[in-house]
């Protein structure tokens, strides 16, 4: 899908700690030692600090001094814990407080893309620990999500669309394809594509990219 604007996360790194504070912490290292990211992640795993403790080879003292924001543990230590949580280091970088992530329909962010005549809705919240991403974009008549076709992410990637209302073409390399509503289709980014609305009304497209490329 053509991406309109690159978009940054921001993270939440306000400083509570006057431990953090004292010591004019980077806003990630300050990040990294908030509460709300370790301690969640390992008790979202189910692990004790002793089991933590037995799976990374550091102690609880230090384990415990490290969520409470009282310890600065160094990339390698964080990859210890990383691994031994059997997550990634994003994981244990993100603020989601759950694995569930609702977004209200009213509350969607909208990036609109005036050139091509495309709006597009980001379904889903752009976490540093998201697997995928699905936005909805809506194609005016005759508009296409690029003047040619474009790719993006790598070999082994994979985009879902699904029409929900109206007729979209998708031009795969050379190939184009018609499809309907109610229609889907699975291919890898990595290919050249684009969308083109082939209808006389506005047409929805919804898309699921795995990994994020929006």
């Amino acid at each position: 899908m053509y991406k309109p604007a690159k978009m940054r996360i921001k993270w939440n790194c306000s400083v509570s700690s006057p431990w953090a504070n004292s010591r004019g912490l980077s806003p990630l290292e300050v990040f990294i030692l908030q509460e709300s990211s370790l301690k969640r992640t390992r008790q979202s795993r189910g692990m004790t600090l002793k089991d933590l403790s037995e799976a990374t080879g550091l102690s609880q003292a230090f384990l415990s001094e490290v969520e409470n924001g009282k310890a600065n543990p160094t990339i390698d230590t964080l990859r210890r814990l990383a691994k031994g949580l059997s997550v990634s280091l994003f994981d244990i970088l993100s603020e989601e407080e759950s694995f569930v992530d609702i977004v209200r329909a009213r509350e969607r962010r909208v990036v609109n893309s005036s050139e091509y005549n495309v709006d597009y809705e980001l379904v889903s919240t752009l976490l540093p620990s998201a697997k995928s991403q699905v936005v909805m974009a809506w194609l005016y008549p005759g508009a296409s999500t690029s003047d040619q076709s474009q790719s993006h992410g790598a070999p082994g990637d994979e985009e879902i669309a699904v029409v929900v209302t109206g007729n979209i073409n998708i031009t795969l390399d050379q190939n184009v394809y018609t499809l309907n509503e109610g229609d889907s289709i699975r291919f890898n980014p990595y290919v050249p594509h684009r969308y083109t609305n082939a209808g006389s009304t506005r047409a929805g497209l919804l898309t699921v990219m795995t990994p994020p490329s929006f």
